[in-house]
């Protein structure tokens, strides 16, 4: 307390509730009044009141909740306490199932707030939210469902740039295409800010999984029941949306069913769906797994900005272990992309494939030595004529653990990359941002345990790839304590 200063802050609050049967009837209060007086300067502070009152039944599989709530907000306005707003809330909640085999609930919210200053817009929002779990059949299909909407409101975007030296940044400009792509030793820091333009959005989201184990049903080890028993399947479905039109019907009606590049008052929207597909055994040498992606987006949130983006991915992945010593793991995989943009930057159709090949060789249990085999092939189809790449890369590396201490590592990267028409720079998207010519990268890496709580990391890392105009090199020395 200093002279000619006051300040106090008060919070008070309580609660009341009755059980009458299956019904519980209850009133609670919140309040909280914080006034500061400065020397030379008004008054400020805040007052708020809130009264809620609820009513809810219970049931043994069932319950049920209505609950409404008042707030009265007050600040101090040229040194006076003044009305600021005031909201009401409507909030009524469900649950059904009880059991661990299904459940579920659904909320509906409504709250509506008045500003006592004409300047600003009174505040609407609305909520729903939907949950459903279920687990039948020995929990051997396990699944959920889950819907929300909301009206909300969001800040436009830009992006912005920090140019902070080579090899301190995330992304680098590359000038043949006209845009930033990612490089973990970029010269460039890419991020987006906010503009504080805010717009009102309805924001919808869309969620379910299911699951389905065959280890729950067949417990045979020959036979069709040993294959089924291997079985396990996840499907995923996930639908996001931030719409600028206000009517919820047709909100869902554009989120479900997507008229993609051509909805003026989308902000943001995906759809995405995943299947897997595996087969593994615990004591089976050999493991299996399909696997399709789909992700259809676009967004419009960045300032003069805009993009649609489709992509398909699938993906056959095996992995056979002949001996406790060798281990070989074989990918094949397939992937079309197209990006269509509003801004100048240049649209991109790509059908790309790859061909992976792991086998690694414990001579002892401390050590490993591998080799994984690349090749990729891609094509552009936006430009014309339409560019194709092809690359092979090798991928030795080996390992050695430090027993109870810590482990090294070493890789060596080295392979190229053949493209037509010459002399075009390739999109990030074909092959990961490799570019036309021999590329070489390596790295060390040794973590080591100096004591129980102390640990040292060092490493290094040098690469020389076709866009870099000399030899990349970066070390790394770290000593972290744990107490």
């Amino acid at each position: 307390h200093e002279e000619g200063m006051s300040a106090y802050w008060l919070r008070h609050q309580g609660s009341a509730s009755a059980r009458l049967g299956r019904f519980v009837p209850s009133f609670s209060y919140l309040g909280e009044n914080r006034n500061e007086n400065m020397p030379d300067t008004l008054r400020s502070g805040f007052k708020f009141d809130e009264w809620t009152g609820s009513l809810r039944l219970e049931g043994s599989a069932f319950r049920a909740e209505w609950r409404e709530s008042f707030r009265d907000d007050r600040r101090f306005l040229e040194g006076e306490l003044r009305r600021f707003s005031a909201a009401r809330t409507d909030r009524i909640s469900m649950e059904l199932g009880n059991s661990g085999e299904f459940s579920s609930s659904v909320m509906f919210m409504h709250r509506f707030r008045d500003y006592t200053d004409p300047s600003l817009e009174d505040g609407k929002t609305n909520l729903a939210d939907l949950k459903i779990r279920f687990a039948p059949w020995k929990r051997s299909v396990n699944g959920y469902v889950n819907y929300r909407f909301s009206s909300t409101q969001i800040s436009e975007m830009v992006r912005d740039t920090i140019e902070v030296g080579n090899g301190l940044g995330n992304y680098r400009f590359e000038e043949a295409l006209g845009e930033f792509i990612p490089d973990p030793d970029g010269d460039v820091l890419l991020r987006t800010i906010q503009t504080g333009r805010f717009v009102p959005v309805n924001d919808l989201s869309f969620g379910g999984e299911l699951r389905w184990d065959g280890s729950r049903i067949w417990k045979g080890d020959k036979g069709l029941d040993g294959i089924l028993s291997g079985m396990r399947t996840r499907s995923l479905i996930r639908i996001e949306r931030r719409d600028r039109e206000r009517r919820f019907g047709r909100v869902n009606e554009a989120a479900f069913n997507p008229d993609w590049g051509n909805d003026s008052t989308v902000v943001m929207a995906t759809r995405t769906i995943h299947q897997d597909v595996e087969y593994s055994r615990p004591a089976s040498r050999l493991s299996m797994r399909f696997r399709f992606q789909r992700e259809d987006a676009e967004n419009y949130q960045i300032s003069r900005e805009g993009q649609v983006r489709h992509r398909t991915q699938m993906q056959i992945r095996m992995k056979v272990n002949p001996t406790d010593r060798i281990g070989i793991l074989v990918e094949i995989q397939s992937r079309n992309e197209s990006k269509i943009y509003t801004s100048n930057l240049t649209d991109k159709d790509i059908r790309s494939s790859s061909w992976t090949l792991d086998a690694s060789f414990r001579p002892r249990q401390p050590v490993e030595l591998a080799l994984k085999t690349r090749i990729r092939a891609a094509v552009d189809e936006s430009p014309t004529p339409a560019s194709e790449a092809f690359a092979l890369f090798f991928i030795p590396r080996f390992s050695y653990a430090i027993r109870n201490r810590g482990i090294f590592r070493a890789e060596l990267e080295f392979g190229s990359v053949r493209a037509e028409p010459g002399g075009r720079t390739l999109p990030y998207e074909m092959l990961s941002g490799d570019q036309p010519g021999t590329t070489l990268r390596w790295s060390f890496l040794l973590t080591y345990r100096l004591s129980g709580h102390v640990q040292a990391t060092a490493a290094y890392r040098g690469k020389r790839e076709p866009w870099r105009d000399r030899l990349f090199q970066a070390g790394q020395v770290e000593v972290r304590a744990f107490f």
